[in-house]
Parts: C-alpha cells; structure tokens; sequence
C-alpha cells in the first residue's frame, strides 16, 4: 500500500502542480540525460521534491487500475487516504471513468473494511468530486451505518454514532444545499429506513422501548409520507436473481426498522397502525425475495449474494432478540 501510494503521489499528483517547463523536464526525452546528471528540486505546498526522468509509456501508473488497486487492498487506516487520492485525481485531472459504479463500489469496500464514515469526510470536500447525488452511491453509502451498527450487534455507542451519519446522508452535511433532485433521492424508503432501523434499535436496545427523542415517530411518519416503490422497476422473479438480490438489499433494513419501530409506537394510533401493515406487506415480498435468490445461489453456487447476506445477518438478529 505504501508503494502504490508513493508511485501515485510521484508520477500522477505530483506532476500536475509543477509548471509547463517543469514537466517537460520530467517527460521530455531530450532533457533526459541533463535531469539524470544534475536532478533539478521544486517547492510544492511547502514540500521539497527532486524531480527525475519519467517515461510516459512505461512509468505512470493508469489511474484507473492505481484507484482500483487502492480500494481494493485498503484496511483499516488506509482508508484515512482516500479524500486526498480523490482530491488528487480530481486536481490533476485523472477521470475515473464509470464515475458513479466507481464510487459505490468505493462506499461498498469501505463499509466492509468497517470505515463508511470516511465517504461523509469526502462528500465534505469539494476538490474531491465526491457527492451524494445518485442513488447507487447513496445507497451504499448509508448501507455502510446500517452495517457498522449491525456488526457491533447494536452497541450503543456505535449505533448513535452511525445514526447520525445516516441523518447527514438523508438530511444533509453541513454546507450543503440540497437540490430537489437530491431530497428525492435522499427521502427513498430504503435511506430513510435505515434511519428508523437505527432509531429504533437505539430505543428498543438502550432505551427500554421508549422514544426519547421522538426520531422513532419522526422517522415513521416521513417513511409513510414519502413511501414509494424501492423494488427496482421489475415484479419479483420477473427478470433475473439480481433483481431481488437489490430488492431484499433495499427492503432488509427498511423492514427490520419497521419491525423494531412496532414494538415502540402504540399500535392503536394512526401511525402504529400503518407500521403494523407495513411489516406484513414487506414480510411477504421480501420472503418472495429470497427464496428467488436463494434458490438460484444453491443451483449456480460461488459467492454468496450480498442480499441474502444482509437478510441472514440483520433479521437473524432480529429474531434471537425477540426469543430473549
């Protein structure tokens, strides 16, 4: 990791803050033999570089694969690189093309490597080209707090900390203004649902099922406000297996928040009264779900799809709770 990062930082970021003439000392062949014998420094941000010849053809690394290689190997502390890779790449110019494929896989492998946050650390930072303004990037984005909290079997701590990232996703960061197209996006059930579930847990696992705050309500009420087709423009079993894969991705957390918002809203009001429903509808399409998917992992083998992961690890979970 180190290496892949110093050769991106010497022969793609580096260069792209030198002048005209500086980089065709580095790149032009004529200036070779005069660079390797007496090897000119600049000054860049404070820091001292000694410039050297570079061949183009053979020693700049492609952007793409460089990006590729980084989160696919990032652990960790490693992840701590990635506003200024971004911000690097987008200053110098480099496309990461399939832009927005590219950045929800980035949030994916983030969340797994258990450091979703840092896609909130580039989202608040304009040169780094990163936003919140597709719904593939937001999704996985706030699917990463779902599994942070999941994960840390709903410690407190972990689980309000992750609340509250889900709240800048859905709400906003900081500087944002958030366009109508965005508030779209922001609002769909499966990102508002992520918010309940977190609430939720909250009360039900550290709050004897009480709403303290009201967020349990509050998130209720604006998912039964806004509520509209997540299934992705296919009924069930229609298409392929990966149609309800992303199906039960989106329906898991956003059932698992109704589920847990019943046992804390009086079922008798309005709203405990369209949990309720809610929960038994979901439960139907989101069993449909899986066993399309399931049926096809147990005929074809290979890796486990993510949606049948997120529905065995969130409502087993959900299940021994309620067994306690």
């Amino acid at each position: 990791m180190a290496a892949l990062l110093s050769d991106v930082r010497t022969n793609i970021l580096m260069p792209s803050h030198l002048l005209r003439s500086q980089q065709n000392l580095m790149y032009r062949q004529r200036y070779k033999a005069e660079v390797e014998r007496n090897p000119p420094t600049v000054s860049i941000k404070g820091e001292r570089f000694t410039l050297g010849h570079v061949d183009r053809l053979k020693d700049v690394v492609s952007s793409r694969k460089a990006y590729n290689k980084f989160i696919e190997l990032a652990q960790g502390h490693d992840w701590d690189n990635l506003p200024a890779l971004l911000e690097g790449f987008n200053i110098a110019k480099r496309k990461l093309y399939a832009h927005e494929d590219r950045m929800a896989k980035t949030a994916r492998l983030a969340a797994a490597a258990g450091r979703p946050e840092i896609m909130l650390e580039c989202a608040k930072i304009r040169k780094t080209g990163f936003n919140l303004n597709h719904t593939l990037v937001v999704r996985e984005v706030i699917w990463g707090f779902h599994l942070k909290a999941l994960k840390s079997e709903w410690d407190e701590a972990t689980t309000r900390k992750a609340l509250s990232n889900a709240e800048h996703v859905v709400f906003g960061l900081g500087h944002e203004r958030i366009t109508p197209r965005q508030r779209f996006i922001r609002s769909g059930p499966e990102m508002v649902g992520v918010v309940l579930e977190l609430a939720a847990a909250l009360a039900v696992k550290h709050e004897d099922n009480k709403d303290s705050e009201g967020k349990v309500l509050r998130y209720a009420e604006m998912l039964r406000d806004n509520i509209r087709e997540f299934k992705v423009p296919s009924a069930i079993g229609d298409k392929t297996w990966r149609v309800d894969n992303v199906l039960l991705l989106c329906s898991v957390p956003f059932l698992n928040g109704l589920r847990l918002a019943s046992r804390i809203l009086d079922e008798e009001s309005n709203i405990g009264a369209w949990v309720k429903a809610e929960v038994a509808s979901t439960e139907s399409i989101v069993e449909a779900a899986r066993q399309a998917v399931e049926k096809v992992y147990k005929d074809r083998g290979g890796p486990k799809p993510r949606g049948l992961t997120f529905y065995e690890e969130t409502l087993s979970l959900y299940k021994s709770d309620q067994d306690k």
